[in-house]
């Protein structure tokens, strides 16, 4: 997609229902925003802490509803609240996109096994056990799918979804971006171990979904990149947000040099997988733009 396209694509409907005042108003809808969605998960995490799911099944379906939950809320907020942003911009997701989720969870799935293979062949990483006979695998790996699956979703939903296209309804499209990863790093900020490193790791990575979400105008990319690195990295032992799974596949012994590959608890945080990271979704936003998806309209919907 051109950048004349890009820009016919938005302007029309934003020209018309933009005011002089929503650069004023876009802060206090976005801060009331993240006010209520932080709200929800601090009741959601109550709710979950008192019914305690155990069973891999009670824990799937509370994860699902966690997402249903929030999607369902951002949508009721755009519609009713913040009633400046169309709900098909703020979820953007194309009749029949769901097989290009498929091919953006592989993507992010298969760059980070291609760096951790990297870090193999170099002496970098060394598997020290393996566990788990082939059913509980299984089951490992469809359980870490439905989390981390729910998880891009709600992350997605909010920084790329609402607040992005609350931004991008009256600034420019790096403005958009920028604003909504400073959001969502600053939102990992509590998370145990969190370092200057991360946080930067966390800043990229949320800059690199957003420019694939102006550039595809879809959520499609950043929800199916996101769900795929996350799993990946998760089930094969690496920390993830300073937390390795115990019911990972392997367990792994990283030695590389922490500034290069981000060994410890903020892998993403290494030279090596920021300049991977970059490479591969440049790739992907360039193919993108040679085949348009169709915009959402910016109307309210």
């Amino acid at each position: 997609m051109s950048r004349e396209q890009r820009r016919l694509a938005y302007a029309p409907e934003r020209i018309a229902m933009r005011s002089d005042t929503d650069w004023l108003r876009t802060p206090f809808f976005v801060g009331l925003y993240l006010s209520l969605f932080f709200a929800l998960l601090a009741v959601l995490g109550q709710l979950v802490l008192r019914f305690a799911p155990d069973s891999w099944a009670e824990i799937a379906a509370a994860s699902l509803v966690e997402a249903a939950v929030i999607v369902g809320g951002t949508v009721l907020f755009a519609r009713y609240v913040d009633r400046r942003t169309a709900v098909r911009e703020t979820l953007p997701f194309p009749h029949g996109s769901w097989p290009q989720v498929l091919v953006a969870f592989a993507a992010g799935a298969g760059l980070m096994l291609g760096l951790l293979l990297v870090e193999w062949l170099l002496g970098w990483l060394r598997i020290v056990a393996a566990r788990g006979d082939p059913s509980t695998v299984a089951a490992t790996g469809l359980l870490d799918l439905v989390l981390f699956g729910t998880v891009a979703v709600i992350e997605e939903t909010v920084f790329r979804g609402y607040i992005f296209a609350a931004v991008r309804r009256s600034a420019p499209a790096w403005a958009a971006v920028v604003l909504s990863s400073l959001l969502f790093a600053g939102a990992h900020v509590t998370v145990p171990g969190a370092n200057a490193a991360f946080l930067f790791a966390i800043l990229l990575f949320g800059i690199l979904m957003g420019a694939t979400r102006e550039l595809s105008g879809a959520l499609w990319f950043p929800v199916g990149f996101h769900a795929g690195w996350n799993w990946l990295q998760f089930l094969a032992g690496i920390p993830f947000e300073s937390q390795t799974d115990p019911r990972s596949l392997v367990v792994v012994d990283e030695t590389g040099p922490a500034w290069l590959s981000g060994s410890g608890s903020t892998f993403e945080g290494g030279l090596g997988p920021l300049l991977a990271l970059a490479l591969v979704i440049v790739v992907a936003v360039r193919r993108a733009a040679r085949s348009p998806v169709s915009r959402a309209p910016t109307a309210r919907a």
